[in-house]
């Protein structure tokens, strides 16, 4: 059943790029049809849950490629992206911390996992409440973000904070619409007034592996191997048929929609050439209200981390027993002094016998007072 034509301009409107991908637009307004049990007239209800579909989905497979961000975007020298009243839709597919050491932010999530776990003993019963301590938020200084429109990826960091973005908290597949958003060297540049949150938008199968990939970018940072995948539970031979239990028709209707994302359809054949009609992105080489200092600063520290963590490994040991004294809370400026152990007591001589010698070299003690002896006619 084709989509309605005020239906369809009216998600146009809302998300003018990158462009839906016709076919899952099709298959999700079946889904929702029947899902909600709406009628292809009621326009602003229909709009509403296959929008709710479309933040809940991963763009690689609801959009087509090349109809967002433009192909050229990780070489160009500055820009603007987004440009209204075309804003993009890209999702967060990559999310850390670059103002602070892998070193630290590792250690960070070892105690939130553990204090997670503690948590849930205390709720099952098995530990002792009073035991309980909030987990730690990550420490929080630029988010660093790798972003995408389905087909196009592209770096970005905070140049002013999002307060609605947080590492910890915010899953891989969330949604921002870039509006007017600066470029500079291939990097955007995220500040509030020129980005949108979807809050509570996500995509399950990126969240799944989010942690994962956290701690592989981490290791790598401080030069260690990736860590052992976890066993996968192995499939069962699908040509082995159970006779209790035979297998589907090859006619089987496909089934319907989860609830979290609309079917995955095949993406449509690229256009020729979609730069064309492209009016959302703006070049120019003029001043812009960006501190340069600030890139040069960015820049600094990053290369300050790699430099510590990977090419100087006495620096970058105590770079980590600092970090471990400022993360367990310990002082750096207490000095502790080391005492050697005391010296053996001195041997004190002998005093010397108050009686006289019976041989003539014998010694006379000495008295403190000297006798005086009279004699008398």
């Amino acid at each position: 059943m084709p989509v309605p034509r005020p239906v369809i301009d009216a998600l146009k409107r809302t998300y003018p790029k990158p462009e839906m991908n016709s076919e899952w637009l099709n298959a999700c307004y079946e889904w929702v049809l029947e899902d909600s049990n709406l009628s292809p007239n009621q326009t602003n209800e229909l709009v509403e849950k296959i929008g709710n579909q479309l933040l809940l989905s991963d763009l690689d497979d609801s959009m087509l490629p090349n109809t967002g961000l433009p192909e050229n975007i990780t070489s160009l020298a500055k820009g603007r992206i987004g440009k209204p009243p075309n804003p993009i839709l890209v999702q967060i597919v990559s999310l850390t911390e670059i103002g602070h050491s892998a070193f630290q932010l590792l250690n960070v999530r070892q105690t939130r996992i553990d204090r997670a776990d503690l948590a849930g003993l205390i709720e099952a019963g098995v530990e002792d409440e009073e035991e309980s301590e909030p987990i730690p938020k990550y420490p929080r200084s630029t988010l660093s973000f790798e972003l995408s429109d389905g087909s196009t990826v592209i770096r970005a960091m905070e140049y002013k904070k999002m307060p609605g973005l947080e590492l910890g908290v915010t899953p891989l597949g969330c949604k921002l619409m870039l509006k007017n958003v600066l470029v500079i060297s291939g990097i955007a540049f995220l500040e509030p007034a020129t980005v949108d949150i979807f809050q509570g938008s996500h995509t399950e199968e990126r969240e799944a592996v989010q942690d994962s990939d956290f701690v592989r970018a981490l290791r790598r940072k401080l030069g260690q191997p990736d860590p052992e995948p976890e066993p996968q539970p192995t499939a069962p031979d699908s040509t082995l048929v159970n006779p209790s239990n035979p297998a589907p028709p090859a006619t089987a209707p496909a089934p319907a929609p989860r609830h979290s994302s609309p079917p995955a359809a095949t993406l449509a054949p690229r256009p020729s050439n979609p730069r064309d009609a492209d009016d959302s992105f703006d070049y120019f080489e003029g001043e812009d209200e960006l501190d340069e200092a600030y890139l040069a600063e960015l820049a600094a520290i990053e290369q300050r981390h790699l430099s510590q963590e990977q090419s100087n490994p006495r620096s970058n040991a105590a770079t980590n027993t600092r970090e471990e004294e400022e993360y367990y809370g310990l002082d750096s400026d207490i000095e502790m002094e080391i005492i050697d152990d005391p010296p053996p007591p001195r041997r004190m001589p002998p005093k010397p016998s108050t009686q006289a010698t019976g041989s003539r070299g014998g010694a006379r003690p000495k008295s403190t007072q000297e006798e005086v002896i009279e004699i008398s006619d």
